[in-house]
């Protein structure tokens, strides 16, 4: 999870129309977003959302405001449902640099640590483990769960190999493929950061890579 863009474009339906779902408001969010969905960064094609941040059944009053929309896919809209609504929104934070996000591959588990104290963190944090982690208390992930995972830890793991083969020869080329999937379009960026910032001598020569939506390189 990063900070996401929020267009100061308000799409004409929900101001004339009062409407959230229509072609306009999701082309603006598609966008906004990099066709990602703004909690897992999943580039799910057809599989969107629009989901508000702030639930419409708590907060009715926010479900034609502008700024209580984002893009989200099925499963994360699934996950978060009406249950987080003291959520921070990632258009006003930037995720990245307040939230460490790491991955232990042998033990298949996620774990996520706030870098600063800021209202709605927690929740932030609450949701994002019952999404890369599950929701069982024996800790078995449900079948969605665990093919959720199994999708993110082979990016994770390519990230990985492609930061070790440019760590071992430091070609252009090697470099080059690193950077490649440091794009704001690419997927996982917020975990791709912290790989990256737990190497200081490779942090130094790709962080202006990972400016995304932040005003400074962090």
């Amino acid at each position: 999870m990063i900070r996401v863009r929020k267009s100061d474009h308000v799409p004409e339906s929900l101001v004339a129309q009062k409407k959230y779902g229509e072609n306009d408001v999701r082309e603006q969010l598609k966008s906004d977003q990099d066709a990602k969905c703004y909690i897992c960064e999943r580039n799910r094609t057809t599989d969107f959302e629009v989901e508000h941040l702030q639930s419409k059944a708590k907060h009715p009053e926010l479900k034609f405001d502008w700024n209580n929309l984002s893009f989200s896919c099925s499963y994360c809209n699934g996950k978060k449902s009406d249950s987080f609504d003291l959520i921070y929104s990632p258009s006003e934070h930037d995720v990245e640099l307040e939230i460490q996000s790491t991955v232990d591959l042998s033990e298949e588990e996620v774990h996520f640590n706030k870098m600063v104290e800021v209202d709605g963190i927690d929740t932030v944090i609450q949701l994002l483990t019952r999404i890369y982690n599950g929701t069982s208390v024996d800790g078995m992930r449900t079948f969605n769960e665990s093919e959720f995972y199994k999708e993110f830890s082979t990016n994770i793991f390519f990230f990985i190999k492609i930061v070790s083969k440019y760590k071992r020869d430091r070609s252009n080329k090697s470099k080059q493929i690193v950077i490649d999937e440091l794009q704001i379009d690419k997927e996982n960026l917020g975990f791709k950061y912290h790989i990256l910032k737990n190497i200081p001598t490779l942090f130094e020569v790709f962080k202006e890579y990972m400016v995304w939506n932040r005003q400074q390189a962090g």
